[in-house]
């Protein structure tokens, strides 16, 4: 009897430990994927500040002397966040977050002695390179549709809300240099039909899975069609206003609004489905 006792004893107590074990490993596993979220999250940040650094950094080259002043306000936001993330070991580890912090070093010093299209090109590689990081800690922390159940738009925010939201940045660039020179070449006409044609196809992309997984909540119903018809709006503008004349006459900031406009709807809807996936990763683990 006591041999009984004794063994249900051991038993109830294995069992037990197991529990706290697998609580504690839970907890663990909510905590970093929780921090690698905060982390994505600051990228996203850091991707939208150096996109609107290459905007304005353009605007500049092309004459606009007052765009010098929010250039220098850029810098100071982008400082902070960077300090920030460089105190992260899961992004320390990766040589794209080395490299683009060599590179920006360089490039935030010397952007006003660039050459407009050496500007736009070391930016743009500069972008790129943090577009992919993002998606490569996304890779690396399992986030997609096998791993975060009940998050149907996950594959979405890796790739196709950022780079949609990078050819508008791009376009933004080219964009704002064109209504500073008030003349569309045909070198112009092509960068940018081309950047129209892929803001075009990947919105519509987006825009269709969104609809076929949207929620019945009105405010991300909102979110969806505000940025459908700011994208169409912009697109308008690329090709009334540049695409289709050869004299320029939209000033270089209402092009620099309407692009931004657009690019911010997109970031909304990335930044409300960045939050779902937080709140599914809470319950999953």
């Amino acid at each position: 009897m006591m041999e009984t006792l004794l063994s249900t004893l051991i038993v109830a107590v294995i069992a037990v430990l197991i529990v706290i074990q697998i609580s504690r490993s839970t907890k663990k596993k909510r905590v970093v994927k929780l921090n690698a979220l905060a982390l994505l999250l600051d990228l996203r940040s850091l991707i939208a500040f150096t996109q609107k650094h290459r905007g304005m950094s353009a605007s500049y080259l092309q004459g606009t002397q007052k765009a010098l002043k929010e250039i220098q306000h850029i810098s100071k936001t982008i400082s902070p966040i960077v300090n920030n993330l460089k105190q992260q070991n899961i992004i320390n580890q990766q040589d794209r977050w080395l490299g683009f912090i060599d590179h920006w070093g360089r490039l935030s010093g010397q952007v006003t002695q660039l050459s407009l299209e050496q500007s736009f090109e070391q930016h743009t590689s500069l972008i790129s390179n943090l577009l992919y990081l993002f998606e490569d800690i996304a890779e690396q922390q399992a986030f997609n549709k096998e791993t975060i159940k009940d998050c149907p738009n996950i594959d979405l925010l890796w790739q196709a809300l950022p780079f949609a939201s990078e050819y508008i940045g791009q376009s933004r660039a080219i964009g704002v240099a064109i209504a500073a020179k008030g003349v569309s070449t045909q070198v112009d006409k092509v960068k940018l039909g081309y950047l129209e044609t892929k803001i075009t196809q990947l919105s519509q992309t987006v825009f269709s899975q969104l609809e076929v997984n949207q929620s019945t909540q009105p405010e991300q119903i909102k979110m969806l069609n505000a940025a459908k018809d700011l994208c169409q709006s912009y697109t308008q503008v690329m090709r009334s206003d540049l695409l289709d004349v050869t004299t320029v006459t939209i000033s270089s900031s209402t092009y620099f609004e309407a692009a931004s406009l657009a690019m911010d709807a997109i970031n909304r809807i990335l930044d409300a489905e960045l939050q779902l996936l937080k709140e599914k990763v809470t319950q999953a683990f």
